[in-house]
């Protein structure tokens, strides 16, 4: 992370396997000697994928602007902003009856136009305390 005179926040990303960078997995990356974008390797892709998932299960880090909330206090939708400055939303898709304020199950958009959708399926909650038991991983659409 570097922070300019500023004051911004500028990070750079790369795969930790193959050399392929995130902007290239997205196809703003290296160019080939006739101009074309070098493909990442799978395991490049994958890396980066695995990446951006791990910040989806972590929207907190993610939320850039007006939070909504419903009557109950619990996040319903946000916009975002991916490490990287692709934009994007989140979504809680199920919030808990059981426990008021928490989300059982959400979504988090990349990209505008939408490119990926990041997706933490329902989990399961102790009933006595609200405490999270099963967190699926993060689904990738």
């Amino acid at each position: 992370m570097d922070l300019t005179a500023k004051g911004t926040r500028k990070l750079e990303l790369t795969a930790n396997r193959g050399g392929a960078s995130l902007a290239g997995i997205l196809g703003r990356g290296p160019k080939g000697e006739d101009g074309t974008n070098v493909l990442p390797t799978d395991t490049a892709v994958a890396n980066a994928i695995a990446q951006l998932s791990t910040w989806a299960r972590n929207p907190d880090l993610l939320i850039a602007g007006t939070v909504t909330r419903d009557a109950n206090g619990a996040a319903t939708s946000a916009p975002v902003v991916w490490p990287n400055g692709q934009p994007g939303t989140y979504t809680a898709d199920t919030v808990s009856t059981a426990f008021p304020g928490a989300v059982d199950a959400y979504h988090i958009t990349y990209g505008s136009p939408v490119t990926k959708t990041y997706t933490q399926p329902l989990i399961t909650r102790d009933a006595s305390t609200g405490a999270a038991t099963n967190v699926p991983a993060i689904t990738v659409a």
